[in-house]
């Protein structure tokens, strides 16, 4: 790899009034312009190299891209070089056991976030697992990397898709990094506050008790998601909008509840195999079709989690779909219901899409969320093929009301509920789902379809006038 010296002087110096050039810009405006540079070859990656005479291999994502996981961003009290013993350094136990880390070494913890200077650390694979090493590559230029490191992080984020993930903090002086990492992308932040320097209380307990309390704090910052899928025959599409569910995730603290109306086309019998081989998936079945609202209540009242994901089994679902939706109603106590934008929806949280079959579909998303992060809208109605809430909103509200049967406007009931109640629903721009739109009901035939419609759209407007069920 060409070295920052060898660079010529007029490529270096084009570099550097590029970098002048977007100091006062907001950061998410800045991940932007940078995205647009990069692509036509205007502004050069961060220098990724080892950082030691290992040779070590680079570490070029930080995600595991077989399947979507958080990742452990650990700003560390000690640099990796000094530990004396891997086995007992706890990083490392998180790497091999849990999730990927990054290990921050001190002297970097501190900054502004400023791009005014080439970001100087180096990423090598720590030899102890699923692990990577943030370390200094140019020692004389410590104080300048400390000032760009924040930037250099958030911009080698953005380019894998952002995602859940938390912030370890061995130290107060790693304080104000994990500060702004947390306002940025909404991570949450374990470890030390600001009048600590031990996590934990840590200090004379054995080296498995610190590990057990470090791996606690870290799967605890993820609270429990319940996420209900309710399903009607469409094999194919449960299987895909399952499949996806296991993969593209990422979040670590979720329980799946699929209730199934009385399939009769295998589907079943496929759940029964696709729980065993996945403990978090439990599986509810009736012997007759309940409805939209009637299962997604068995749901709620077999939900274990503090939030709680409406899930369509005619979704497909993109990498990180389910982070920002969370974040999003953990950051504002206003927000009653929470949902992606998608390519098939009645209503404003339709977007138009660049790809033509689902296949193609993922690195589309990947890209539309990453140049739509941390952007949102109100509107007054979501489609619950796929929306998250708080499990304390069903008791001030109530659950879907049943007399809707099949399906139709039970949604439209639940949201007018909640505004009525003072909380604001929310479309999330920095998630997406793919929407097949209609399938179940398709199965109903038109005529029965029509029926079912008109039946569902009378009792909305009688409800809403006040008037008794007919």
């Amino acid at each position: 790899m060409t070295s920052r010296a060898a660079r010529p002087t007029a490529e270096r110096r084009g570099d550097l009034l590029r970098r002048v050039a977007i100091r006062a810009l907001s950061l998410p405006t800045r991940l932007r312009l940078l995205r647009v540079l990069r692509r036509f070859h205007l502004w050069p990656r961060p220098l990724i190299a080892t950082a030691s005479a290992q040779q070590l291999p680079a570490v070029e994502s930080i995600h595991d891209h077989s399947a979507a996981c958080p990742v452990v961003l650990w700003l560390a009290a000690v640099p990796w070089e000094g530990i004396a013993e891997p086995t007992q350094c706890l990083a490392a136990h998180v790497a091999r056991t849990l999730w990927p880390v990054w290990y921050i070494e001190p002297g970097f913890a501190v900054g502004t976030g400023s791009p005014d200077t080439e970001p100087v650390a180096g990423l090598r694979r720590i030899p102890c697992g699923n692990a990577a090493i943030l370390a200094s590559d140019r020692p004389d230029l410590t104080e300048a990397a400390a000032e760009s490191l924040s930037f250099a992080i958030l911009t080698r984020l953005d380019e894998d898709g952002f995602g859940a993930g938390v912030v370890m903090c061995e130290s107060s002086a790693a304080r104000p990094l994990a500060t702004r990492l947390h306002d940025t992308l909404g991570w949450p932040v374990v470890g030390v506050s600001d009048a600590e320097e031990t996590p934990f209380e840590l200090i004379g307990r054995s080296f498995e008790d610190r590990a057990e309390a470090v791996i606690c704090s870290l799967q605890e910052s993820f609270p429990l998601v319940t996420i209900a899928v309710v399903t009607h025959n469409n094999l194919a599409l449960t299987r895909l909008c399952l499949e996806s569910l296991t993969t593209e995730t990422g979040y670590p603290s979720i329980e799946v509840i699929v209730v199934d109306n009385a399939s009769t086309d295998g589907t079943q019998e496929w759940l029964e195999v696709f729980g065993h081989e996945h403990p978090a998936v439990r599986l509810i079945t009736n012997q007759r079709n309940a409805g939209f609202a009637a299962a997604n209540n068995q749901a709620i009242a077999a939900a274990r989690g503090s939030f709680f994901c409406f899930l369509n089994n005619d979704t497909v679902l993109s990498r990180h779909w389910l982070f920002p939706l969370v974040r999003a109603l953990r950051s504002d106590s206003t927000l009653g219901l929470v949902g992606p934008v998608t390519n098939a929806a009645g209503n404003e949280a339709r977007i138009e899409v660049g790809y033509h079959d689902v296949g193609a579909m993922a690195e589309w998303a990947q890209h539309w969320v990453r140049t739509h992060w941390g952007q949102a809208f109100a509107l007054d109605m979501l489609g619950l093929y796929c929306a998250v809430t708080r499990r304390d909103v069903f008791d001030r509200i109530g659950l879907l009301d049943e007399r809707f049967r099949i399906g139709f406007f039970e949604d439209d009931d639940w949201c007018r509920r909640l505004r009525a109640a003072g909380y604001v629903i929310q479309c999330r721009m920095d998630s997406f789902v793919h929407h097949w739109q209609g399938a179940t009901f398709s199965l109903l035939g038109d005529k029965r379809l029509g029926e079912v419609y008109e039946e569902n759209r009378r009792r909305y407007h009688r409800k809403r006038a006040g008037q008794p069920e007919d």
